[in-house]
């Protein structure tokens, strides 16, 4: 089965990335891409505490622990339909990395794309009606940006550029969508933003070195949080949608990962590996508090 593209890796930018990230390879117990659900009760994520990586939601407390996948594959990048029922993810159980979604009991699994290269990092529109994705098409020959109906209909090309295109993530109202943007000529990614057809890009951040991945919108579609390695280390900041200064919220030097905000905006989960191992935790944006969700 093919792993290369299990967390979005550009061509180009691979080592980088691969670096700040984690061996997926590894056999030490990882949990990874966190999602909260439409009511902040529970948080969906990828675990390979079983062997392979699958989908697990536990409370947003830490209890009720449940196993929502179970193939041979590996199953990645959980995201929350708008109304709490189901799951779209990504998974290689049939060869290469397609894009399913099952219901939030673990029934009614279904198949959204069959293509013979890499369809990954899906995520849901708050409109119910799409969903976003990145993928390698050979018509396309790089990575780009998707978006498809529910039912797997209508699979169109939204950003249709020579750099490669990574890791969407709709804004709240659903107009806009922010990703992550590999500069061929510069030797690095960019997050920037889209209007929902693919319209109007522009850069969000501009810096011209490190990775900037992983754009999470806030609820009030006001900030995104993102990860940057500008600094060394993965580290997660925050910026406003239009521009200024960026506020680091983690301040370690483990390798933080994946943001996602708390539908309420008081809190963002995340991956570390700052005690050896990547584990999700929980920040409390007032107190900036951190802690452990899974172990």
């Amino acid at each position: 089965m093919r792993r290369a593209c299990i967390i979005g890796l550009p061509v180009a930018g691979c080592l980088i990335i691969f670096m700040m990230l984690c061996n997926l390879r590894a056999n030490t117990e990882t949990q990874l891409y966190p999602a909260w659900s439409p009511d902040g009760t529970r948080i969906a994520f990828s675990s390979n505490r079983s062997g392979n990586f699958s989908i697990y939601t536990v409370r947003s407390d830490g209890k009720e622990l449940k196993r929502i996948t179970d193939d041979a594959g590996d199953e990645q990048h959980p995201s929350w339909s708008p109304d709490g029922s189901s799951l779209v993810f990504s998974s290689d159980r049939t060869g290469e990395m397609n894009i399913y979604t099952i219901r939030a009991d673990g029934t009614d699994l279904r198949q959204l794309t069959d293509d013979p290269d890499d369809d990954i990092m899906p995520v849901w529109s708050p409109c119910g009606e799409w969903i976003a994705f990145e993928c390698h098409r050979l018509i396309d020959n790089n990575y780009e940006i998707y978006k498809m109906r529910i039912d797997g209909s209508e699979q169109t090309n939204i950003t249709r550029q020579f750099n490669e295109d990574h890791m969407p993530a709709w804004s709240p109202c659903g107009e806009l969508i922010a990703f992550s943007c590999w500069d061929f000529v510069r030797g690095n990614s960019e997050i920037m933003l889209m209007n929902k057809d693919g319209s109007q890009q522009r850069f969000l951040t501009d810096v011209g070195y490190g990775s900037n991945l992983f754009p999470a919108w806030s609820p009030d579609g006001q900030q995104i949080a993102f990860v940057s390695k500008r600094s060394g280390s993965g580290e997660i900041l925050l910026t406003s949608i239009y521009g200024g200064a960026l506020i680091n919220l983690t301040e370690h030097s483990a390798n933080n990962n994946h943001p996602a905000w708390s539908p309420d905006g008081q809190k963002i989960a995340f991956t570390s590996d700052r005690r050896g191992r990547n584990a999700i935790y929980i920040l409390d944006l007032s107190s900036r508090r951190i802690r452990l969700l899974t172990k």
